[in-house]
């Protein structure tokens, strides 16, 4: 039986691997084929990327608080740094919950086009904005008029850093969605109530995220009207209409990528017994 094109290069490419370095080869595709693995990789780097973020946010709001007037504005700052605490840990709990899974998935063909579609529209999206993450360490050093100087890293310099590494993980994942192919035959073992409970909080939590952001871009024009006008009363140049809506756009386009995660997750969950009930 002749294999298609695609399984032929990549059987080619596994024999060339093999043949160099046997040991490098076989951690390499251990590391991608193994999707409890990578959730475990992906967890990890999402709580890094998301720690120091969460406490400086819980800081600024705490300080706000303190310095307001009215008595009314503190649980409200309150009630806002929760919702966003838990919208922020429900991505990594949802990949700790895939970890701790031991039931069985199955992703149909398209649910691997779109998580290899995510991959690489994050990466691409990684790639061009690598070089500004780059620049930008320890931009804040003094600089003469001659020689640039930097200086050391900051708190925001590391999570910088802790949030490219979340977003290579994201990446990882999503290919070894792709690569995660289970034949008809293997067994089916029941998924684990955890996370079919953390993907569907995922899901509905990130979805209207997704939408929050998309309103957003979508109501840009009227923002930049509002900043602006408060810009020239106050005499000030108001931001470029341009680097508002490519702001927006970039955040809208990142998010969209990672609600792909736990969406494809949440259906790929298989049933006990008979899967997916048909549509309709």
């Amino acid at each position: 039986m002749r294999l298609p094109p695609a399984r032929h290069a990549e059987r080619l490419i596994s024999i060339w691997m093999k043949a160099r370095s046997p040991t490098v080869a076989q951690s390499a595709m251990f590391l991608v084929m193994d999707i409890r693995k990578a959730a475990l990789v992906t967890f990890m780097a999402c709580v890094l990327s998301v720690s120091l973020p969460m406490w400086n946010g819980a800081h600024r709001m705490a300080a706000v608080a303190a310095t307001h007037p009215r008595w009314w504005f503190a649980p409200i700052v309150l009630m806002m740094a929760a919702v966003a605490a838990l919208l922020t840990a429900v991505l990594p709990v949802s990949y700790f919950a895939l970890y701790r899974n031991q039931g069985t998935l199955r992703f149909s063909r398209r649910l691997r086009l779109l998580a290899l579609t995510a991959a690489l529209a994050l990466g691409g999206q990684m790639a061009a904005e690598l070089p500004g993450w780059i620049e930008s360490l320890g931009r804040e050093g003094d600089r003469s008029v001659l020689t640039p100087e930097r200086g050391s890293l900051t708190l925001g310099d590391i999570a910088r850093l802790f949030g490219i590494m979340s977003y290579a993980a994201y990446i990882l994942m999503m290919v070894t969605v792709y690569r995660h192919i289970s034949d008809e035959s293997d067994a089916s073992a029941p998924v684990s109530k955890f996370l079919r409970v953390m993907t569907r909080v995922a899901v509905i939590a990130w979805g209207i995220w997704v939408a929050f952001r998309f309103l957003g871009l979508v109501i840009t024009p009227f923002t930049y009207a509002s900043l602006r006008g408060v810009a020239l009363q106050i005499r000030r140049t108001p931001p470029p209409f341009r680097d508002m809506v490519v702001d927006a756009a970039r955040t809208l386009f990142s998010q969209a990528c990672l609600f792909a995660g736990p969406y494809i997750i949440w259906r790929g969950i298989s049933q006990p017994k008979g899967g997916w009930p048909p549509a309709g």
